[in-house]
């Protein structure tokens, strides 16, 4: 990426582009660590949901704009249009294939966020179905064990897989 400033300078789109991620992903990462509606989510994985829902929000961000610079016809029409005629505007829409590798960078850092945060909630979810997870854990990891209850844990206890399979069997 140093080479890539170096080689091709720092464009304004690409300065306001990192800066909007950034906003988001912090709005997002303290909407999710601060809520009311996510204290239970909050206990069972840690900040592990608030990372896994930012850099999806910047991910949704990066794929809607990565397209943006390589349309021919939009640079077209934007390097044509009247309020274009700045001549640092100009010089700016030139650098469109930077910006795109730089949107695809930002694209590839957040996916990989995103995934290794999911990764972290998986086993944050095992963790608090075990016996030493602590009273509040394994209660919260219980919920949606009744028909029609919703649940917290996705991810099934051991013994209510069990029984299902025992249930099947003797069918």
């Amino acid at each position: 990426i140093m080479n890539l400033i170096i080689n091709e300078g720092v464009s304004v789109f690409m300065v306001l582009l990192v800066g909007v991620n950034v906003a988001l992903f912090t709005v997002t990462f303290l909407y999710y660590s601060s809520q009311e509606a996510f204290s239970y989510t909050r206990v069972m994985l840690g900040s592990g949901l608030a990372f896994a829902r930012a850099s999806a929000t910047c991910v949704n961000l990066n794929c809607m704009v990565i397209l943006l610079p390589v349309s021919r016809n939009l640079v077209s029409l934007l390097r044509g249009s009247c309020t274009c005629r700045c001549r640092v505007l100009r010089k700016q829409l030139d650098k469109n294939i930077t910006f795109h590798r730089v949107v695809g960078y930002l694209l590839v850092f957040h996916s990989v966020v995103h995934v290794i945060a999911h990764l972290s909630n998986i086993e944050r979810y095992h963790e608090s179905q075990s016996t030493e997870a602590g009273e509040l854990l394994l209660k919260l990891s219980s919920l949606g064990d009744r028909l029609n209850e919703s649940f917290l844990n996705p991810i099934p206890n051991k013994c209510k897989c069990n029984m299902i399979k025992l249930a099947s069997r003797s069918v």
